[in-house]
């Protein structure tokens, strides 16, 4: 301890400057004494300690006290000075007087302010810097030169499939399952240098990930690693593959009809002898191509309207079992040339609030859907009622149903199974898309349930509430 050898050396300073005192009071003394006295030596000597006591005494005490005046706020300091140094940023020296103590402590203090805000402003900065890593859409991963992980985020556990918790400290080939990912981390910590690739990863699930290597700078107090990002690129790649087959198809359906339309024209502008019975046939097939081609316009027109979030609808209070009914009759003509018997909803209110137009569009596609992919020569059937304050739209076909890996798709744009790409069954793949976002935008939902010989579209809407008065 500092404290007991400080106040040993004061005292002891202080003594000696005592002792000093008292032979400057002897040699005072033995000066005012009368030369001519003759007392002896002994006497003498006896005198001075005797007139030396009592100075010598004050002096000692005021060294005590002077001793505790400065050793006391020395110790102070240096208490001080170890709780810093133990990181207690809160502690303080007491100020004093204005000596070189009071400066001490005022320079010690005014450190250790400094210090705390400089320590607060690196913990907040690696706060923010911890949010944003964390709420990084893209994966994120700080290996050391060992292939340990020292920092992950949760987009990176999850294309991994783990817990973040559990990817500290782990090395990379425990948790990525990977080979080629593996293998690729390896490569950027052997040979340090940028790496950019697409993987593939199977597991938890499928994923297209961009990945990205990237060596850490070496220092003293840093060996080095690589950070991996990784970019998830599987929706994007699943919608240039979508986009890519909806040209191939939409090419395909416009040029089947547009072939007929010239063909026929044609045939019609050179036959100079064709029969009228021929002309009426040339025409009704003209014009079946002709609504052909305009069913797919209406489609690429409704999926620009989709995409752009234009055109909102119209609020207005709308009987959904009259617009089935409506869309019943213009539908049964195909439904009768297709051999199939359509039957729409018994009559009776359901009233919801919407757009009549995009009500009636939303219908008529399922229909229309359900008449292109049912049995030839079976049943659709549509029902409307009332499920407590929503209305349920159903249309139901007995064809051979929807494929199971292809139910979860079907309302995505552009996409079809495979057994619409047969001549039978024409069209673009927007139908159940665009059914699904009107129902979307009427606050409804649309679902749909397949096996073999059934396949229903249910279609829940908000029921128009009661007008009061």
């Amino acid at each position: 301890m500092i404290r007991t050898g400080l106040r040993r050396r004061l005292v002891l300073s202080h003594l000696l400057l005592s002792m000093a005192a008292g032979g400057l009071m002897i040699g005072v003394v033995a000066w005012a004494l009368p030369r001519q006295a003759d007392w002896s030596t002994a006497r003498m000597l006896l005198i001075g300690l005797v007139s030396l006591l009592p100075p010598a005494l004050l002096v000692f005490l005021m060294s005590l006290r002077v001793a505790a005046g400065i050793a006391g706020p020395l110790e102070e300091v240096t208490a001080t000075a170890r709780r810093l140094a133990a990181g207690d940023l809160q502690a303080r020296a007491p100020l004093g007087p204005r000596d070189e103590l009071g400066v001490l402590a005022t320079t010690l203090n005014t450190m250790a302010e400094a210090l705390r805000h400089h320590i607060d402003q690196a913990t907040a900065g690696r706060r923010r810097l911890e949010a944003v890593v964390d709420a990084m859409g893209s994966g994120m991963l700080l290996l050391d030169r060992t292939g340990r992980v020292t920092l992950a985020n949760p987009a990176a556990a999850s294309f991994l499939g783990v817990k973040t918790s559990e990817l500290g400290g782990r090395n990379h080939w425990e948790v990525i399952r990977e080979y080629e990912l593996a293998a690729l981390v390896d490569d950027g910590l052997r040979h340090r240098r940028v790496f950019r690739r697409e993987v593939r990863l199977a597991l938890p699930r499928e994923l297209i990930l961009e990945v990205s290597i990237t060596p850490l700078p070496e220092t003293n107090a840093d060996p080095g690693g690589v950070l991996i990002l990784m970019y998830d690129l599987t929706d994007l790649r699943r919608l240039e593959r979508l986009r890519s087959d909806f040209v191939a198809n939409i090419s395909h359906e416009l040029k089947t009809p547009v072939t007929a339309v010239q063909g026929f024209a044609e045939t019609l502008r050179e036959a100079d002898d064709t029969s009228p019975e021929d002309v009426r046939e040339f025409a009704a097939i003209i014009h079946r191509e002709a609504s052909r081609l305009a069913r797919l316009i209406d489609d690429l027109l409704e999926l620009s309207r989709i995409e752009s979030g234009a055109g909102k609808p119209v609020r207005e209070p709308v009987d959904l079992t009259e617009v089935a009914l409506l869309v019943v009759k213009r539908h049964r003509p195909a439904a009768e040339a297709a051999g199939m018997e359509l039957e729409g909803p018994a009559r009776g209110p359901v009233p919801v609030r919407g757009d009549a137009h995009e009500l009636e569009k939303m219908v008529s596609n399922l229909v229309d859907n359900a008449i292109k992919y049912g049995r030839p020569g079976g049943q659709v059937e549509i029902s409307v009622r009332r499920d407590g304050r929503e209305a349920v739209l159903a249309v139901a076909d007995d064809g051979p149903g929807i494929a199971p890996q292809d139910v979860p798709r079907v309302f995505e744009r552009f996409y079809r199974g495979d057994k619409s790409r047969s001549p039978r069954h024409p069209g673009t793949g927007l139908g159940l898309a665009i059914v699904k976002h009107v129902a979307g935008v009427h606050g409804g939902t649309v679902e749909v349930s397949s096996r073999p010989g059934q396949t229903v579209f249910t279609v829940r809407l908000p029921r128009q509430k009661p007008s009061s008065g």
